[in-house]
Parts: C-alpha cells; sequence; structure tokens
C-alpha cells in the first residue's frame, strides 16, 4: 500500500473506530495466553483482572460513541432545520421585492395615464378651437357676400327705377321685400357670428388651461423623477448641515433610502444619533 493511501485511511478512521476495533482483539488475545500459560492463583486473578479491565473499558467506549453519535445525529438536524429556515426566508425576501417592483411599475403607470390623458384633453381643445376659426372666417365670408349683395341690390333696384317708371311701385315692393330678407339673413347671421365667437375665446381660454396642465404634470414629472434619485442616493446631491461641527468644520451629507434600520455605538453617542431604527432612510455623511 503507498504512503498517500495510507494517510487517507487514517484520516478516514476516528479514534473511536480504531480502539472498538483493537480492544476485542487484545481480550482475545489475553485468553488465548491466559489458556496457553501455567500459573498459579494469584497471575490466573492478574489475568481475569486484565480482561475485565478492557472488556470495561471496551463498554464505556462504546457508550462514549454512542453519545457522540447522538449529538452529531442533533447537530445535523438542527443544520437542515437551519438550511429550511433560510430558504423560506429568502423565499419570503424575493417575494417582498417583487411587490416593491410591482408598486413601482403601477406608480409609474399612473403617471404616463395622467399624461396621456391630460395630453389628449390639450390636442381635442386645439382641434375645437381650429374648428371654430375656420367656421368664423366662413361666418365672416358670408356677411361680407350680403353685404356685397345688398349693395348690388340697391344699385339694381336704382337703375330699375330709372329704366321702368311704370311698374317703380311694384317693382319697390319686390326689391323692399328682398332687402327685408337680406337684413334678416344678416342679423342672423350676425347673431351666428357673436356665438362663434364666444365659443372661439371659450375653446381658446380651455386650450390655454389644458396646456397649463399638461405643463405642470410634466414638470411635477420631473421633480418626482428628481426627487426620487435623490433619495436613492443616485444623483448624491449633498446638503450641507447649518451648524458647524467644532472639529471638523462644515460636514454635508446627502439622503439615502435603505431597506434595514441602522444603529450606532453608545461610545460614539456624543457625535452621531445612538439608534436610529424602523427607519428606510440615512443620512450619509461625507
Amino acid at each position: 500500500m503507498s504512503t498517500s493511501a495510507q494517510n487517507q485511511s487514517i484520516e478516514n478512521v476516528s479514534i473511536p473506530d480504531v480502539l472498538n476495533a483493537g480492544l476485542p482483539a487484545i481480550i482475545q488475545n489475553i485468553r488465548a495466553a491466559q489458556r496457553r500459560v501455567s500459573c498459579d492463583d494469584l497471575t490466573a486473578r492478574f489475568f481475569d483482572n486484565a480482561i475485565q479491565s478492557a472488556e470495561m473499558l471496551h463498554a464505556q467506549l462504546i457508550d462514549v460513541y454512542n453519545a457522540e453519535a447522538d449529538s452529531h445525529n442533533s447537530l445535523v438536524d438542527a443544520a437542515e432545520n437551519m438550511q429550511l429556515d433560510l430558504g423560506l426566508k429568502g423565499k419570503e425576501i424575493e417575494e417582498l421585492q417583487l411587490q416593491i417592483e410591482h408598486l413601482k411599475r403601477q406608480q409609474q403607470d399612473a403617471i404616463d395615464d395622467a399624461t396621456h390623458d391630460a395630453n389628449q384633453r390639450a390636442d381635442n381643445a386645439e382641434r375645437i378651437s381650429i374648428e371654430l376659426e375656420t367656421k368664423l372666417n366662413e361666418m365672416t365670408a358670408m356677411v361680407e357676400l350680403r353685404n356685397s349683395q345688398i349693395s348690388t341690390l340697391k344699385s339694381q333696384y336704382k337703375e330699375i327705377m330709372k329704366l321702368d317708371p311704370f311698374n317703380l311701385e311694384k317693382r319697390y315692393n319686390k326689391a323692399k321685400s328682398e332687402r327685408q330678407e337680406l337684413r334678416k339673413q344678416v342679423a342672423d347671421l350676425n347673431q351666428q357670428l357673436k356665438k362663434t365667437i364666444k365659443d372661439a375665446s371659450e375653446a381658446r381660454v380651455a386650450f390655454a388651461n389644458k396646456k397649463a396642465e399638461v405643463t405642470a404634470l410634466v414638470n411635477e414629472n420631473a421633480k418626482f423623477a428628481t426627487l426620487k434619485k435623490e433619495m436613492y442616493g443616485i444623483t448624491e446631491r449633498r446638503f450641507p448641515a447649518s451648524k458647524l461641527h467644532p472639529t471638523l468644520g462644515q460636514i454635508s451629507f446627502f439622503p439615502r433610502l435603505l431597506a434595514y434600520g441602522i444603529s450606532s455605538p453608545k461610545e460614539f453617542n456624543n457625535e452621531r444619533p445612538y439608534i436610529v431604527s424602523k427607519l428606510d432612510f440615512a443620512y450619509q455623511f461625507c
């Protein structure tokens, strides 16, 4: 057998195993020697005492070995239970992290939906304003056309009166009726024009308000994103302390969110807070 094989065999065998394997052989050899040797009673008693001592030592060794085996089994069971507990805690931590990510996504989705709705309302207000302005221009052109038609009718009336004096009254009444109808149409168009101007003005005001709301939401969203970065310590924005330290002078710090509480030893209580627990933020001093 090689030296490496012998070392490996010795490393894999414990002292109780060696004694448990060797003591029975020693007892058998002592008994064999006792049978082959002729001796007096005192020598035979010494042989018996040696055999009894070896058997007693063997029994005690077995008891110690069994006790160590029970202790080892208890430690193995405790280690397995601890491993199971660690696995359960790890799953709980993963579930909490998933819940936090879900809440963050819901919050961002709500912000995006609000911004999208505000943009849609602003676009609708702008579209209505453009439609009302187009309608206003059409009504203005129609009023100008009616005024031009009235002027033309007046000129025609004068020319007719000059050309046919015998039917003057008849043609006059007809022209008068047409002129009254045109005036009525002009009055109706003026009313519609006033209403259109009012609607266009209200649409402009609504568009301006919606545009201001969109701007405010965009600014609020940018401010929220900046604050969130600052609270997570991404930007590392430094805030100077209001008072100077007696030995260190000016001290600056930046906030940072944590998933656990913090504490400091009691011997540093003169310069730092003794306990800050059950909080999810900390101050990083620079």
